[in-house]
């Protein structure tokens, strides 16, 4: 487990490499460790594979405190590799992927994001197959399960020798530039992993130029009939709703990350938040009397809530009602998705419930498709 991973989300930084001091300055806090939990909760549910599962663990805080909170139902083993309590970085998980490769474990499973999968593959390249809990703010690569549920059922089925070992692409984000609204994505290797109906995700597919008609036709469609006065808008990133934060000349505005707009009573728009933090939006919520909540899924993966856009937190999305979420998607987008559902991978189960079923999607200038959002 990668402790750090997905720190810098909710506090608006789009990751955690290089600014993780800032990340805890704003009031990040761990997320891994739920994440693990999630999956070993899921995983000590099927009592009949366990016996075939020997689990070789990292020291805390790579691990070895979650795997414990299970051990009455897991066999397990904990390596000390972390020589500092708390304090890790990207040659622990390196030293992990080696131990995996000595102790020839078959499948090495990990709870980050892309700079995880990254490390542990400069090490264990093809010789091991690698499954990813997601944990990152957003995951590019397409070794990872859904959501730690997903995960715990692919492994489940790995044991039962009903996965297929398959090639997936390792991505790595300039995180960088991604907290400058640029993207720049690089191939970085081509890793085995488990496959297993449509418990993996897809590796993200970017917005093509040939879709922008579409975009531009549905963020007018927004401005013109469904945007409404007295309401804040929480506009999440993503290059789709960016057309609406240019439609709408915000002085400023961010494209992969949310910006908050209160239209007046008189239609005026008032930017009241730019590249806000789960802090900023907490309190624009507290002091709006109606907000919504406009979004895209990712494309190829179709994921709502839960990557990328991890400032609209469990508490956020507590005082939002299903009825509040205003979506949107090309029709190119909602054609990628693997089984023509949206996905929600927040930790709070009960809040997760608030927003399944079926919703309309906005694809075109008064045009509706509508789909199932899952949890």
């Amino acid at each position: 487990m990668n402790p750090i991973a997905g720190m810098g989300g909710r506090v608006g930084l789009k990751g955690t490499d290089g600014v993780l001091e800032e990340a805890k300055k704003r009031g990040a806090k761990p997320v891994s460790p739920m994440k693990l939990t999630r999956f070993l909760a899921e995983l000590t549910k099927n009592a009949h594979i366990l016996e075939k599962l020997q689990i070789y663990g990292i020291n805390t805080p790579m691990g070895e405190d979650e795997i414990k909170k299970f051990g009455s139902k897991l066999k397990y083993s904990i390596f000390s590799i972390v020589s500092e309590k708390n304090v890790t970085d990207a040659n622990d998980t390196k030293k992990a992927a080696q131990k995996a490769l000595e102790y020839n474990a078959d499948l090495v499973v990990f709870v980050g994001g892309d700079g995880t999968a990254r490390d542990i593959y400069s090490v264990v390249e093809q010789k091991l197959p690698i499954l990813g809990i997601p944990s990152g703010v957003k995951m590019y690569s397409g070794v990872f399960a859904r959501t730690p549920h997903d995960g715990a059922e692919l492994l489940k089925y790995f044991i039962l020798n009903r996965t297929e070992v398959i090639d997936a692409e390792i991505m790595d984000i300039d995180e960088n530039a991604f907290r400058h609204d640029e993207i720049k994505i690089k191939l970085f290797g081509i890793a085995k992993t488990i496959q297993y109906k449509n418990l993996s995700q897809c590796s993200k597919i970017a917005t093509t130029a040939t879709e922008k008609d579409n975009q531009e036709a549905m963020a007018q469609y927004f401005v013109d009939e469904i945007m409404e006065t007295e309401v804040c808008y929480i506009l999440g990133p993503g290059s789709t709703i960016y057309h609406i934060k240019n439609l709408l000349n915000l002085p400023k505005k961010t494209k992969l990350g949310v910006d908050v707009i209160y239209v007046t009573p008189n239609g005026n728009i008032k930017l009241l938040a730019h590249d806000a933090n789960e802090a900023h939006l907490k309190k624009i919520i507290d002091n709006c009397k109606k907000v919504k909540v406009v979004l895209t899924p990712i494309g190829g993966q179709g994921f709502l809530f839960g990557r990328g856009n991890q400032q609209i937190s469990e508490e956020i999305l507590r005082k939002i009602n299903k009825e509040d979420l205003i979506v949107l998607a090309t029709k190119k987008k909602l054609h990628s998705l693997f089984d023509k559902k949206l996905y929600i991978d927040i930790d709070d189960e009960e809040v997760a419930k608030k927003f399944v079923g079926y919703i309309r999607v906005l694809t075109d200038y008064n045009e509706f498709f509508m789909i199932k959002i899952v949890a």
